[in-house]
């Protein structure tokens, strides 16, 4: 005769997230609570002031990159540009601004 086994039920174990992973969620938190306040004429930027310069990022991608946080987007000149920071260096004032006219609205995407 088997012997009987009794089922046991265990508890699913947290998942261990890195530091950087902590950040990069808390930024997408922020930047989706501030994009949902933006109207159809606008969308979210981003000031980025370190540069020796300001520079407005129209964002249209943020991704984790291993302890990097990629935010890619266009210029107010319409250029491409992608700003590559370690997530304990991430500064970002959000911004509304002026959608590309010859774009419809879209969201940010996300990822990781």
């Amino acid at each position: 005769m088997d012997p009987v086994i009794p089922k046991v039920n265990v508890p699913a174990l947290p998942e261990n997230k890195t530091p950087a992973e902590y950040a990069y969620e808390s930024l997408v938190d922020q930047i989706k609570q501030f994009e949902a306040q933006t109207k159809d004429e606008e969308v979210v930027g981003a000031m980025l002031a370190s540069f020796g310069q300001s520079v407005v990022l129209h964002i249209r991608q943020l991704r984790l990159c291993g302890q990097m946080i990629c935010m890619e987007g266009l210029t107010d000149g319409g250029g491409p540009a992608t700003l590559v920071q370690h997530f304990t260096q991430a500064s970002i004032l959000l911004l509304k601004v002026p959608k590309v006219p010859t774009e419809a609205k879209r969201p940010i995407g996300f990822l990781s």
